[in-house]
C-alpha cells in the first residue's frame, strides 16, 4: 500500500499543477506547452495510481485463491498408530514433484516384538507366558509390559 500512497501524493501535486496551469492559461500568463505537460503529467499519475490498484485486487485474489487451496490439503496417514518421529519442521516447505514427502514416522505398537538379549546365566530363569518389563531409549522413564511369547536359541 505505500507505492499506492505515494503515487496518490504525486496525483494531487499533478492535479494542483493542472490547475494552476489552466487558471494561468486562462489569464494568458502561461504556454500551451506548460498546460499540456500538467495534463500529461496528471493523466500519466492517475494511470499509475489505477495500476497500483489493479495490482493490489490482483494480490488479493491470489491470496483468497491460495488461501482456499490451502483449505483443501489433507495429510492422511496409510495406517493407524503412534507417531514415532518427526521428519518434516513445521514451516519447511514440502516438495511432492521430485518424491513422496518423508513427513513423520507412524508405527503399530500395540502389536510390537521386543527382541531381547538374555545372557546365558540368565536364560534358564525366563519362560514363555512371563510378565516381561522393558524400556525404551526414547521413551524416558516410561516401562512397557509384556509377555515373553517365545525364547530362540543363538
Amino acid at each position: 500500500q505505500g507505492p499506492l500512497q505515494e503515487q496518490r501524493a504525486l496525483h494531487e501535486l499533478a492535479e494542483q499543477k493542472q490547475q494552476r496551469q489552466k487558471r494561468l492559461a486562462a489569464g494568458g500568463a502561461t504556454r500551451a506547452e506548460d498546460v499540456q505537460a500538467a495534463e500529461s503529467e496528471f493523466r500519466a499519475t492517475q494511470a499509475r495510481v489505477d495500476m497500483f490498484k489493479a495490482q493490489i485486487l490482483e494480490a488479493q485474489a491470489a491470496l483468497r485463491s491460495d488461501e482456499a487451496a490451502l483449505g483443501y490439503t489433507r495429510i492422511y496417514a496409510p495406517m493407524s498408530g503412534t507417531v514415532v518421529a518427526l521428519d518434516a519442521r513445521e514451516g519447511q516447505t514440502l516438495n511432492v514433484q521430485q518424491q513422496t514427502p518423508l513427513i513423520l514416522r507412524i508405527a503399530r505398537l500395540s502389536p510390537m516384538t521386543v527382541w531381547a538379549e538374555v545372557s546365558e546365566a540368565d536364560i534358564g530363569h525366563v519362560k514363555p507366558g512371563m510378565t516381561a518389563y522393558f524400556t525404551t531409549l526414547s521413551g524416558g522413564n516410561r516401562r512397557w509390559s509384556s509377555t515373553v511369547r517365545q525364547i530362540l536359541p543363538v
